[in-house]
């Protein structure tokens, strides 16, 4: 039986490993992304009194000064794309933060690991993460959950076993059920995100999908029923066989909620934070005190959730 080609492995000329992961994560900036969704989620909440401030300032500036952002161009146009731009930040942030813990179980320093993995590597392991495949996901380095959670996230620190009483379960349960969510929405979003790195190919704003009863003459009638509504949806083109010899066009359009979106940066962002910590107390030999567990409120989470999403042939 005939076997596909594996994927050649690449050497590379490192003379210095160790400074290359120390220079790393003494400089890494984690908070990167985060930053990004907190300007744009504080602008979305405080549109009104942004809105004046932008008035104002180009009210008193001198002529030529305020170049950068013309009143003219606060419009409902802009603030959608702000909370667009909060959604697809989500899938830039997960991309990178689940590849920040395979790092840990591979044989290159971290930061060339981060700068050599490819798009399909990275989904085919979020893919067995989502199905609970955790030899696959880290090179056969461990089996369970846990101990994914000991190495990925807190650089192989471990509590006592006196402290692995039911807050250590539960954080591990929760980071688990988080990744596991968040990773999925990744792959979900595969072909919105490609289309919004790769020409910005994507339409945003308000979109509904309803439907009425017809008269014979194809006229609707009466009140209808509203399926799906949403401020924000994205829309995008898939080709797809449907066996009619060639692709087919697809129009998808999905809604989603950027308050759910800030949120999953939050929560990525505080378990970042505690990665950060550990690998650099790892690196640098130091002694941790303590293991910081995170809780989540699953209930709240579910609660911003906004999935709906139709396609149509065009």
């Amino acid at each position: 039986m005939a076997q596909g080609k594996q994927p050649k492995k690449k050497n590379y000329i490192l003379r210095n490993p160790g400074i290359v992961m120390k220079r790393f994560y003494d400089s890494f900036d984690h908070k990167f992304l985060y930053r990004k969704a907190q300007t744009l989620m504080f602008l979305v909440n405080e549109r009104e009194r942004f809105t004046k401030m932008v008035k104002q300032v180009e009210e008193t500036s001198e002529e030529g000064t305020n170049k950068y952002l013309p009143s003219q161009d606060i419009d409902d146009k802009y603030f959608e794309g702000l909370r667009a731009e909060i959604y697809f930040i989500e899938m830039h942030q997960f991309e990178g933060f689940f590849a920040l813990l395979l790092a840990v179980f591979q044989k290159l320093p971290h930061w060339l690991y981060l700068t050599t993995y490819g798009t399909t590597e990275i989904k085919t392991a979020i893919q067995h993460y989502v199905d609970g495949n955790i030899s696959a996901v880290t090179n056969g380095a461990v089996n369970t959950v846990e101990d994914f959670v000991i190495h990925s996230v807190y650089a192989g620190f471990s509590p006592d076993e006196q402290d692995k009483d039911g807050h250590w379960k539960e954080s591990v349960e929760a980071l688990d059920w988080f990744i596991k969510r968040a990773g999925k929405r990744y792959l979900e979003a595969a072909s919105e995100y490609n289309g919004y790195k790769h020409g910005l190919r994507v339409l945003t704003g308000h979109s509904k999908l309803a439907m009425w009863p017809n008269d014979a003459a194809g006229n609707p009638q009466g009140q209808g029923f509203v399926m799906g509504d949403s401020e924000d949806s994205v829309s995008f083109l898939t080709l797809e066989d449907k066996g009619e010899g060639r692709e087919t066009v697809v129009e998808v359009t999905k809604h989603f909620n950027p308050k759910e979106s800030f949120e999953h940066i939050q929560i990525m962002q505080l378990i970042l934070d505690e990665v950060m910590r550990t690998r650099r107390g790892r690196i640098n030999k130091d002694s941790l005190e303590y293991l910081q567990t995170i809780f989540i409120d699953r209930e709240e989470l579910q609660a911003l959730r906004k999935y709906f999403t139709f396609s149509l042939t065009v």
